[in-house]
């Protein structure tokens, strides 16, 4: 814990690794699939950083939308095959906070472990790891 408390790193270089070690280790001939999850943890209170309104994807309907407080993860994970399942597994290399435009905490332009909703480059990150394995 002490040494990755104290040191400093890069999440999207970090993912960007365990993407390339992922997809190197894939059968020639699987195709490459990249799964993205957008989740909503409901939180509420003083102390909870980066919370903000979000659409709530398991309370609304097509006839109406539910919003509700709380902060939003992004995950993303690579479809691989493994011998004993008939369906492939999802190996997640990153998840990420992304923050809402109107958080109640200002916006740090400094912190790119952390960007706002509409300025997330987990996609970007993902096209740029495949195309450095391939080359």
């Amino acid at each position: 814990h002490r040494v990755l408390n104290r040191a400093r790193w890069s999440t999207p270089r970090a993912a960007q690794i365990l993407l390339g070690l992922l997809i190197a280790m894939l059968p020639p001939q699987w195709p490459v699939v990249i799964a993205v999850d957008e989740t909503l943890e409901r939180r509420q209170g003083a102390r909870i950083r980066a919370k903000g309104m979000y659409r709530d994807a398991v309370r609304s309907r097509r006839s109406q939308v539910v919003t509700c407080l709380g902060v939003q993860w992004i995950c993303m994970a690579l479809l691989v095959p493994v011998p004993w399942s008939e369906r492939p597994w999802a190996l997640s290399f990153m998840t990420r906070l992304v923050r809402s435009a109107r958080a109640d905490v200002p916006q740090r332009s400094s912190d790119p472990d952390h960007p706002p909703a509409s300025r997330c480059p987990s996609v970007r990150l993902s096209r740029t790891a495949r195309a450095r394995t391939t080359r």
